[in-house]
């Protein structure tokens, strides 16, 4: 049975070739962050703001405030997990830093190229075959007498 021009049609996308049908992509799914905000936009217990009100609370305070004003005061006290989640939730984490040198402190240069699809490997494993490799181009370098770099 064969098809009719009409339905071959309707089977187009209704985008250009190269445009994404959906540009803004799936949604994000967080049903406990979005939990967690819930109960951190609403009012503090008034108990909870009694208490806390002689240290700068204010009156209509929510429950993010009511923990913004606890971390500080455990943060003051000298507790370090305190002061870096305070730290952390105002200028995100702090950034890690790696350093790689080779023995003879000279610089070295890492090419990555991706050809095919290729299995996830360590970081000490693509630098060690880097460093290897340049190794390699050096002795063969020094061994046609180019010593130029």
């Amino acid at each position: 049975m064969g098809a009719s021009e009409n339905s071959l049609a309707n089977l187009a996308p209704p985008w250009e070739p190269g445009q994404s049908g959906n540009p803004k992509g799936r949604p994000p799914k967080r049903p406990q962050s979005e939990a967690n905000e819930e109960l951190l936009r609403r009012a503090a217990p008034v108990e909870v703001v009694v208490a806390l009100r002689n240290l700068g609370l204010p009156a209509n305070a929510t429950c993010a405030e009511v923990l913004a004003l606890c971390l500080f005061r455990e943060g003051i006290k000298g507790n370090v997990v305190a002061i870096k989640e305070l730290r952390e939730s105002v200028e995100g984490k702090a950034m890690q830093r790696i350093e790689l040198t080779s023995p003879e402190d000279r610089g070295w240069e890492v090419r990555v190229t991706y050809a095919e699809e290729v299995a996830p490997r360590r970081v000490i494993d693509v630098v060690t075959e880097a460093i290897e490799t340049r190794e390699g181009i050096e002795e063969e370098k020094e061994s046609n007498g180019d010593k130029s770099e």
